[in-house]
C-alpha cells in the first residue's frame, strides 16, 4: 500500500472515529437530560466523555442533572470525572448554574469537588453574588467559609453587600461586615450603599450600614497639628456625632457638635483648663501614644528593603 492510500485509510478511520465519539456523547447528554440512569452508566462505561457539551445553549451533565435536580445522575457524573468548572453556554459553569437556581446541597457538592469558587459569569457576578441575591444565606455562609471573594464587584459596581442591603438581609450584611468589606463603593449609576438603603426602602439594614461605618471610625485620632488629638463619640440614637478636639501647644479645647438630621455644626472653643481633668488626662496619654506610632511606622516605611 502506498503513502497515499495509508493516509486516506487513516484519515477514514479517524473520521469514523470522530463521529462515533460524537454521537456516544450525544446519547450520553441525552440519556442525561431524560434522567436515565442505566443509560448514562452504559454510555460512560463505552467510553463517553464525563465533560462532553451539546447544543446551541452548551449544556453539560452537570448542569443538566442539576436544572432536573437529579442528584444520583450527577453523583455519577461527578465519579466519572467530569469537568466542575466546565463551561456552560457562552459565560457560565456548573457551580454558577447552581447558585443561580439556589440548589445549596448542588453547590456544595461541587465545592467539595474543587470547583473555582470566585469564577464569574453573566454581569461578572459570582456565585457569592447569586446566593445572597437570592437570599440563600445558608449558602451564601457556607460560600464564604470556603474561599469566595466577599468584596467582589459585578459588572454594574454591585458587590454581595449591595444585594444584602436592598434585600434587607441583615445576618448576610453581618458576616459580610465580619469579613471587612468595603463600604465606600459607588455603582455604575454613581450610588453609594446608603442610596441603596433608600431606595429599597430597607431603613433597618440602613442603620446596620450606619452602625457598621462608625466602627470604623477610630475614636482617638490625631490631627494635621502635631500636638492635636481628637476624640470622636458618635450617638447615632442622639442624632449626634460629637469630636473633642484637644490642643497642647494653643491650650484651647474645640468641641465640635454635628447634627445627622440637618447635616450642620455647631462649634464650641474654650480654655483646655476648663476641661474635664480625666478626659484632659487621657487626651494627652493618647497624643503621646498615637505621636509614638506614627513616629514608629514612618521608621519602618522609611527603612530600605
Amino acid at each position: 500500500m502506498d503513502v497515499k492510500s495509508a493516509l486516506k485509510k487513516a484519515y477514514k478511520a479517524y473520521k469514523k472515529f470522530i463521529t462515533s465519539q460524537q454521537q456516544l456523547d450525544t446519547n450520553f447528554i441525552e440519556a442525561v437530560r431524560d434522567g436515565k440512569t442505566d443509560k448514562v452508566k452504559k454510555y460512560l462505561e463505552d467510553g463517553a466523555n464525563a465533560s462532553a457539551s451539546h447544543g446551541w445553549s452548551s449544556e453539560t451533565a452537570l448542569s443538566l442533572s442539576i436544572g432536573n435536580k437529579n442528584r444520583e445522575i450527577f453523583d455519577i457524573v461527578i465519579a466519572a470525572g467530569a469537568d466542575v468548572d466546565g463551561k456552560v453556554g457562552y459565560h457560565s459553569s456548573p457551580l454558577l448554574v447552581a447558585t443561580m437556581k439556589s440548589e445549596t446541597e448542588f453547590a456544595k457538592a461541587l465545592v467539595a469537588a474543587k470547583a473555582k469558587v470566585n469564577k464569574a459569569g453573566d454581569g461578572g457576578n459570582t456565585a457569592l453574588h447569586h446566593a445572597v441575591a437570592a437570599g440563600n444565606t445558608a449558602l451564601a455562609d457556607f460560600l464564604l467559609e470556603n474561599g469566595a471573594k466577599a468584596d467582589a464587584p459585578n459588572s454594574k459596581g454591585w458587590t454581595a453587600l449591595t444585594y444584602a442591603i436592598r434585600n434587607g438581609d441583615l445576618s448576610t450584611m453581618q458576616k459580610l461586615f465580619s469579613k471587612g468589606v468595603r463600604t465606600d463603593r459607588l455603582d455604575q449609576e454613581g450610588r453609594g450603599l446608603l442610596d441603596i438603603a433608600d431606595d429599597y426602602d430597607r431603613p433597618k439594614a440602613k442603620r446596620a450600614l450606619l452602625d457598621y461605618q462608625d466602627t470604623l471610625v477610630p475614636r482617638w485620632q490625631l490631627t494635621e497639628d502635631a500636638d492635636e488629638v481628637a476624640h470622636v463619640s458618635i450617638m447615632r440614637d442622639l442624632g449626634y456625632r460629637l469630636t473633642e478636639v484637644f490642643n497642647t501647644r494653643t491650650s484651647r479645647q474645640t468641641v465640635i457638635t454635628h447634627n445627622f438630621e440637618t447635616g450642620r455644626d455647631q462649634t464650641d472653643v474654650r480654655a483646655l483648663g476648663e476641661a474635664d481633668k480625666p478626659a484632659l488626662a487621657e487626651a494627652q496619654k493618647q497624643l503621646a501614644a498615637l505621636k509614638s506610632a506614627t513616629a514608629e511606622t514612618k521608621k519602618a516605611t522609611a527603612q530600605p528593603g
